[in-house]
């Protein structure tokens, strides 16, 4: 008898190899901030450093799985951080204290709007990574300012409305999906945009689930089967017209899932009107939307202005505050005076007059919303800067100095706590929103347009300014060529 031996190794992260030992770690619970699922992680730190990320069990949701990115971009929460407040003079960089910042914005911002005859308004960008409490003060605080309805730049050109929670809200739990018998993917990109379902998927197509797709990438690891480009293969599908009609008729527990880039077509109002029938079958449905921050600012009900018509406007504007987004194109940048509060130095830092740092996630408490509607809070791990404050003291303070008033005075994280129920009443419940309807019937004389969908690919490792700051992702995406692969 000849015996063969094989040499396998641990699977330890290279990044953290030999860095430290278990018991030297304090493991700390927290979520995965760039996945809408909010997936659980445990964190492992060691003092003031972050050594590790590794998946928390969580069989409702996650599993025990989690994305690359949040397991291996951690080097990123320390890189390119703003620790104190920035002033720009003739092209230079200076450090200044908070009261000479706050001083400057207030005297910037009445020399903008010196003229009362004057209709150019104040604007609100937001961006990436903010929770329900800082959105509600930065909501509070542009009202206070009578500036104009704040802008979310993932959300331009786009179609989506928080008119109805089901519009950006799943109608069922995660873990249903192990349940189902058949799934429809249709427009989006689910191994980059959500990695955890892609798993999944997989696991469905293995145990001979049928999985169907309409503009999915071929980059999935499943077997599906594909009905090309066009929409109305679709329509056709869900009409009875098409010879795989049938699986979708005898299937008991089927899912859809829609990609957020189909509320970017022009048809995409009566893309939603079909997408709400189906819903109304009591079909597992819903819009796969990645950023998490979006969830939070739809929820909120901020900012109902979001056409491109609106985005255009910016141009027009003398005061813009930037909280937090670095995808923000401002022509006539010399005329305009633009704040920026953020935690990362990134593209947004470059274009402002003045920075303001704030907090990162993993530095302060708060709360996100996920995709089935559950409101998920985390704590902080680590201390931020000593010059580094919290998001909604930065703009209490400024408040001060402008002589506007919050419907309620802020003078602690309890009454942020009340001011996010004036807004969403289910924060203090702790209950999970519902993914209301309306009744849509089916019409067969809607306009779609025939031109085929297509998908927006990202550069998956360098999408926002925490992991552009990893040296980690920036090796990621030099080696993996095409970018909107996961590992």
């Amino acid at each position: 008898m000849k015996l063969s031996f094989k040499l396998v190794g641990a699977l330890t992260s290279k990044p953290y190899a030999f860095s430290a030992r278990s018991w030297e770690l304090e493991s700390l619970d927290f979520i995965d901030f760039y996945d809408s699922m909010l997936s659980t992680i445990r964190i492992d730190v060691r003092g003031l450093s972050i050594m590790r990320i590794l998946p928390r069990i969580n069989e409702k949701l996650n599993e025990e799985w989690i994305s690359d990115k949040i397991r291996f971009s951690y080097d990123a929460f320390r890189r390119q951080r703003l620790v104190n407040p920035i002033v720009k003079r003739n092209d230079f960089y200076e450090n200044i204290r908070w009261e000479e910042a706050f001083f400057y914005i207030y005297l910037n911002y009445n020399l903008k709007n010196y003229d009362y005859l004057n209709t150019k308004v104040t604007y609100g960008i937001a961006g990436n990574f903010l929770e329900l409490e800082s959105l509600s003060v930065f909501k509070e605080f542009m009202n206070s300012l009578k500036g104009s309805p704040i802008h979310l730049t993932q959300l331009e050109n786009n179609i989506l409305t928080n008119a109805l929670t089901s519009d950006f809200l799943l109608n069922f739990n995660l873990s249903d999906i192990n349940k189902s018998d058949f799934c429809l993917l249709l427009g989006t990109n689910i191994r980059y945009n959500n990695p955890i379902l892609h798993i999944k998927m997989l696991r469905l197509a293995n145990q001979g689930v049928p999985i169907f797709t309409l503009a999915t990438p071929s980059n999935v690891k499943f077997k599906a089967y594909s009905f090309g480009l066009n929409i109305n293969n679709f329509l056709k599908f869900i009409e009875g017209k098409n010879k795989y009609s049938l699986i979708l008729h005898k299937a008991k527990n089927p899912v859809f899932l829609f990609g957020e880039d189909l509320n970017y077509r022009v048809d995409g109002i009566f893309l939603n009107k079909i997408f709400n029938f189906i819903r109304n079958l009591k079909i597992k449905a819903g819009f796969m939307i990645s950023n998490p921050a979006v969830l939070s600012f739809l929820a909120l009900g901020i900012g109902s202005n979001r056409s491109k018509e609106n985005f255009s406007d910016l141009s027009s504007g003398d005061f813009i505050f930037n909280y937090n987004s670095d995808n923000l194109a401002v022509d006539n940048k010399s005329k305009k005076f633009i704040v920026y509060q953020g935690h990362h130095g990134d593209n947004g830092a470059a274009l402002a007059n003045i920075l303001l740092p704030s907090t990162f996630l993993l530095e302060k408490k708060g709360t996100f919303l996920n995709l089935e509607g559950n409101l998920v809070k985390f704590n902080f791990i680590i201390k931020p800067g000593i010059d580094v404050r919290t998001d909604w003291r930065i703009f209490n303070a400024l408040s001060l100095y402008f002589n506007s008033k919050f419907s309620i005075e802020l003078n602690s994280y309890k009454d942020v706590i009340h001011l996010i129920s004036k807004y969403l009443p289910n924060y203090i419940k702790n209950s999970r929103l519902q993914a209301t309807l309306i009744l849509d019937c089916y019409e067969n004389n809607l306009r779609i347009n025939n031109t085929p969908l297509v998908i927006k690919y990202n550069n998956y490792y360098l999408s926002d300014q925490v992991s552009r700051a990893s040296r980690i992702m920036s090796l990621s995406a030099i080696k993996f060529k095409e970018y909107f692969l996961n590992f």
